[in-house]
């Protein structure tokens, strides 16, 4: 009786260590499934640059929303723009062993290797706007090309409402890397080719905020007091020129600025007739979100998605505004 029971123990012992082995052997190699927790949570890191970008931030409380109906836990991390900050904190998802990052990153050449070693680590990796081969997959815009359709909407504005020929300023945010000076460089190829008796008088950051795009633009009409055009990288920083343009006692008709993101609140200005005039909708948040959440699903179900994602993009002014603002 006892040599039998010591057989079946034997046995019992044996099977529990195959199917270690095994769980083993799935958790391994980065090219599989990668395992849920026990108890069916999986937890999601994001870093991005700043969550004072309205578009950002509210593409972040999407996330984060989806996360939460998926049945993840989610942490939302800003790094103010700051490299180091960011690096600092991908080490700290990777040490809370996260099932997948987000990444904005303000930084790629700083930000490669630390996201190498989240991927290292079977962490799934999806960077957002940047371009990067450490990461599973790239979402992305085709950032120069959303730079050159606003100076070409600029330019078009121009030649209709102020015979050709206007001061401009550009109010860019090389502060968020390399991707969105390209869109800067598109703008001002735009406005060299289409407008050519229009002039640059101003290019300045916007800081990637409200706040900083009103500051920058009280200081270009302070020493350009004719400039009555301009071209933004983002909305945030073009509602802030609105605001400027606005207290300086200009009107909407005199006026243009054209930006890109498509956030409700610069489409309320294009309706109410302010200086806003044009921005480009590269996906709104909630659909961002959902291409990020969707992303993530088939990544840490072990599917296959292709590397790099480019989101679409729309023209929004006047013409079609009722298609896209209620």
């Amino acid at each position: 009786m006892r040599k039998k029971l010591s057989l079946l123990m034997v046995a019992a012992m044996l099977a529990c260590m195959i199917i270690s082995g095994c769980s083993k052997g799935n958790d391994e190699g980065g090219g599989g499934k990668k395992e849920k927790s026990t108890d069916g949570e999986i937890s999601i890191g994001v870093t991005v640059m700043t969550l004072a970008n309205t578009i950002w931030a509210e593409t972040c409380t999407a996330i984060e929303d989806n996360c939460k109906d998926n049945g993840w836990k989610c942490t939302v991390v800003d790094c103010s723009s700051t490299a180091q900050t960011q690096i600092t904190q991908v080490e700290n998802f990777i040490q809370k062993g996260v099932d997948a990052i987000v990444i904005n990153p303000t930084d790629q050449a700083a930000l490669e290797t630390v996201m190498k070693e989240a991927m290292d680590a079977g962490i799934k990796v999806i960077s957002w706007d940047i371009n990067s081969d450490a990461a599973d997959c790239c979402l992305l815009v085709d950032n120069y090309n959303v730079g050159y359709e606003i100076g070409k909407q600029a330019a078009d504005w121009i030649e209709k409402n102020l015979s050709g020929k206007a001061e401009i300023c550009i109010l860019d945010y090389p502060e968020a890397g390399a991707e969105v000076i390209k869109r800067a460089d598109g703008i001002n190829d735009a406005i060299a080719e289409l407008s050519p008796n229009s002039k640059v008088v101003a290019q300045v950051s916007h800081q990637g905020s409200t706040d900083g795009g009103m500051q920058a633009m009280e200081n270009v009409l302070q020493s350009n007091p004719g400039c009555r055009v301009v071209c933004s990288v983002g909305d945030g920083g073009a509602m802030g020129a609105n605001e400027a343009l606005k207290a300086a006692g200009i009107k909407g008709e005199e006026a243009g600025i054209f930006s890109a993101d498509g956030t409700t609140e610069f489409l309320s200005k294009i309706d109410a007739g302010e200086p806003c005039k044009m921005s480009i909708l590269l996906d709104d948040p909630i659909s961002k979100a959902a291409s990020i959440t969707d992303t993530l699903d088939k990544l840490l179900d072990g599917e296959k998605v292709e590397k790099d994602l480019y989101t679409n993009v729309q023209v929004i002014n006047e013409s079609n505004l009722s298609e896209y603002y209620k």
